[in-house]
């Protein structure tokens, strides 16, 4: 529900256009707003927060480790706290040590404090959601407290990401997948699936 404060300053006539950051859902009410104004007006949106990486198999070879404590870095820092997919080739020796290196890099985080309860208790249902999922390999183990989260890190095959939706959705909070890729020619297939929140 959309607060009354934004919905009567969305609805002012001397606005001409508004802007928003955040998820769809809370995107989609003042886009609502502003297409049914008696004038409507532009609205900018910066919706979701899934970015998916992807990185060759030779750059995770040569850079696994560096890679691997750069993408831990990026799902636990302060500003950008989204899931995030990271993609490598499960037949080619750098994603194990991709793996491994995650683990060692989560490890070293500590927790954070996620901004709202409504917003841990959704990271927590996601988490334990995709936990009961099926061949699901457990690289880094989220502990939560309250508000406060440490990273959620797992490894599935690209054919299950592609198979369960409830590995693409929407989520606030240090949680990611590493998708193995089997060879050159799946490596495209993850991404036509789309990602819903990108």
């Amino acid at each position: 529900m959309i607060d009354a404060a934004i919905k009567s300053l969305v609805q002012q006539p001397l606005i001409k256009a508004v802007g928003f950051t955040g998820n769809l859902r809370g995107g989609r009410a003042p886009f609502g707003l502003c297409s049914r104004r008696a004038e409507p007006i532009p609205f900018f949106g910066e919706l979701g927060l899934f970015n998916p990486l992807f990185f060759l198999p030779h750059a995770v070879v040569a850079r696994g480790a560096a890679n691997a404590a750069g993408w831990v870095g990026l799902l636990t820092m302060e500003a950008v706290r989204h899931q995030s997919g990271y993609f490598c080739g499960d037949r080619r020796p750098g994603c194990q040590g991709f793996c491994r290196a995650t683990q060692v890099a989560a490890a070293q985080v500590g927790q954070h404090t996620m901004l709202t309860d409504g917003i841990a208790a959704a990271f927590r249902a996601r988490r334990d959601l995709v936990a009961d999922c099926a061949d699901v390999l457990e690289v880094a183990v989220n502990v939560s407290d309250g508000r406060k989260a440490m990273p959620a890190i797992r490894a599935i095959s690209s054919a299950d990401w592609l198979r369960d939706h409830a590995f693409g959705g929407e989520v606030f909070g240090p949680m990611g997948f590493i998708v193995r890729v089997r060879g050159t020619w799946q490596k495209g297939q993850p991404s036509r699936r789309g990602w819903k929140g990108s």
